[in-house]
C-alpha cells in the first residue's frame, strides 16, 4: 500500500534533537520504498506530489481509480502546528480516500506520517528523506 497507513514501522532508535523550525520540504521515500513524494510549499500550505512509484504502488492506485501515481498530489493542506509537527490531509490512492494526517519530524532524515480514519482508526509509516 502506498500511503495506506497500515504499515507499522518502528522509528530509528536514537535521534538528534530537531531545531524548532525544522522543515519537511524535500523528497521523501515512504516506509517500503515504493513511492517517493516531493514535499514543497503550495500557497500558504505544504503539499506533496508523487515523483516515483513502483509497480505495486501503481497497481494499488489503479484499484482506487487513478491511472498513474507520478504527479498525484497525495499530501494536501499541511500547516505547521508546533515544533516538528504538521497537520493536513493525505490521499490514499488505493482506497480513493482522503484522511486526516499528522506529520512529526523524528530527525533530519526521518518523519512519521500518521493518518486516521473516523478520527480513531490510525496507523503510521516512517518516511526517509531522499534529499
Amino acid at each position: 500500500m502506498i500511503l495506506a497507513l497500515a504499515l507499522f514501522a518502528a522509528a530509528p532508535a536514537a535521534h538528534p534533537p530537531l531545531p524548532p523550525d525544522a522543515s519537511i520540504n524535500g523528497t521523501w521515500w515512504n516506509s517500503d520504498g515504493g513511492v517517493s513524494v516531493d514535499v514543497q510549499p503550495c500557497g500558504a500550505f505544504i503539499c506533496g506530489a508523487v515523483t516515483h512509484a513502483g509497480p505495486k504502488a501503481e497497481q494499488d492506485a489503479r484499484k482506487g481509480g487513478f491511472k498513474e501515481m507520478v504527479g498525484l498530489r497525495v499530501m494536501r493542506d499541511f500547516q505547521h502546528v508546533g515544533p516538528g509537527k504538521w497537520k493536513g490531509t493525505v490521499l490514499v490512492p488505493e482506497r480513493a480516500a482522503i484522511v486526516r494526517s499528522t506529520i512529526t519530524r523524528i530527525d533530519a532524515g526521518h518523519m512519521k506520517v500518521e493518518g486516521c480514519i473516523l478520527g480513531f482508526i490510525c496507523s503510521h509509516e516512517i518516511w526517509r528523506r531522499v534529499r
